[in-house]
């Protein structure tokens, strides 16, 4: 780590330059066909939407019937049972995460995402699915993203299902009002893909069909360089926690680092504003941040031989 420090020295003179970027991608899905010869299938052949600082794909339809019903629309059936023609208020199915419709966005080489909601249109059949939901590859598709609903026709329950209310309101129109919030903290400064699935459940007949439209996603990529990008790249040593850091408190654990005798704190500006030369390293460190402005720093520990870096975001 020697080698290092005269690089550091440099790039703690250089501004980092950090450029963020918003967008939204709209999928329309207006080249889905269920009339060709043959259909277009369950990967929406509709060019993706491009944006700034990501790859974004196309949705696939999984586990569900292999052609659209509708043409223009994300539309398939073979959804799982659980609901009876006019009942309201029985269902005896459960979310089967075997049948979805995908949708994956990749961050760019240097490119950290933060991705804040979804908008989407939604609409069954008459012997449809009732429920539907949203879940990420973030936690592993464990549990539903927060929804709401400004559709009379679809409310939210508490485990934030949309629910179809009434079973006997059918109609051709595709319902909107229908929105996922994502955000801080785990949907931003992302930096690996990051899947969505529309998951749908307690239909009335495998023949009923389950239609999504307009789906709009919403956030910012940002393009950073200088010490960002060097920071990701040259420690894995120790780990800050939380970060960002939304209190004036914030734990460093050591890891696989044999000697420690400075903790320092820099700007971008590269100043040092921050700086302790009396550190227990028998566990958990804590980092007063009282006195330190929201923004983007940097966190150097080590001893006279070795030193490392890592990045912290300060959101108080």
């Amino acid at each position: 780590m020697k080698k290092l420090l005269p690089l550091f020295a440099t790039l703690c003179a250089t501004f980092i330059n950090a450029q963020t970027t918003s967008f939204t991608l709209t999928y329309n899905f207006a080249q889905v066909s269920s009339t060709t010869t043959p259909c277009t299938g369950t990967v929406d052949p509709t060019p993706p939407p491009t944006a700034t600082g990501l790859t974004s794909g196309s949705f696939t339809a999984v586990g569900t019937n292999t052609c659209p019903s509708t043409s223009g629309y994300f539309s398939f059936a073979g959804w799982g049972l659980g609901a009876t023609n006019g009942d309201d208020n029985n269902f005896t199915g459960n979310i089967d995460l075997l049948k979805y419709y995908n949708i994956t966005i990749t961050p760019q080489t240097n490119y950290e995402l933060a991705i804040d909601s979804i908008n989407f249109k939604a609409l069954r059949s008459g012997t449809g699915p009732r429920f539907w939901a949203v879940r990420s590859n973030i936690n592993g598709y464990a549990s539903n993203l927060t929804a709401s609903s400004s559709n009379t026709n679809i409310s939210v329950t508490v485990n934030n299902e949309f629910k179809w209310t009434t079973d006997t309101y059918t109609t051709s129109t595709i319902q909107s009002g229908l929105k996922v919030t994502l955000g801080a903290p785990t949907f931003t400064q992302l930096t690996a893909p990051v899947s969505f699935r529309w998951y749908a459940w307690n239909a009335e007949s495998t023949a009923g069909t389950f239609r999504i439209d307009d789906v709009n996603i919403y956030g910012s990529a940002t393009l950073a360089t200088g010490m960002t990008k060097i920071s990701h790249n040259i420690n894995a040593h120790f780990v800050l926690s939380p970060n960002p850091a939304t209190s004036s408190i914030v734990y460093l654990t050591p890891q696989n680092i044999k000697e420690i005798n400075f903790i320092e704190i820099i700007d971008a500006l590269g100043n040092t504003i921050y700086k302790n030369n009396k550190v227990d390293v028998t566990g958990k460190i804590e980092l007063n941040l009282d006195n330190i402005p929201a923004g983007m720093y940097f966190v150097r520990l080590g001893s006279a031989k070795d030193f490392y870096l890592e990045k912290l975001v300060i959101k108080k």
